[in-house]
C-alpha cells in the first residue's frame, strides 16, 4: 500500500464523509448496507495516484464515521475504468442497477 500524504487523506475523508451524511439516515431505517463505490483507475498511468489511495481513503472514513458503532453498515466496491469512458460508464450503470451502489 502507498504511504498517503495529508491532502489526499483529506480530500478522500471530505468526499467519503459528505456521501455517508447524505445517505446515512433514509438507509439505517431500511438495514441495509450503504454501498459505495470507488471507480479509479487501478492498473494503467495514474494507479499510484487514485486507485489504492481512493479506496484507502473511502475506507478511512468509514471507519472514522462511526456507522459500525449504529449499526449501519457500509459496504466499499471498487472497479477498474482502465481510463476508458465507456468501461467506465458501463461499470457505473450495473452498479447502480444490479448492486444498488447508493455513491
Amino acid at each position: 500500500m502507498t504511504q498517503l500524504d495529508r491532502r489526499q487523506l483529506l480530500t478522500g475523508l471530505g468526499a467519503a464523509g459528505a456521501s455517508l451524511l447524505t445517505a446515512g439516515g433514509a438507509r439505517a431505517q431500511a438495514n441495509a448496507p450503504i454501498r459505495i463505490a470507488v471507480l479509479a483507475d487501478f492498473s494503467g498511468t495514474y494507479r499510484d495516484t487514485s486507485g489504492p489511495t481512493a479506496v484507502a481513503c473511502v475506507q478511512q472514513a468509514v471507519e472514522d464515521s462511526g456507522l459500525a458503532a449504529r449499526g449501519i453498515a457500509v459496504e466499499v466496491i471498487q472497479g477498474d475504468h482502465q481510463n476508458k469512458p465507456d468501461v467506465a460508464m458501463a461499470m457505473s450503470r450495473q452498479w447502480i442497477d444490479q448492486r444498488g451502489v447508493d455513491m
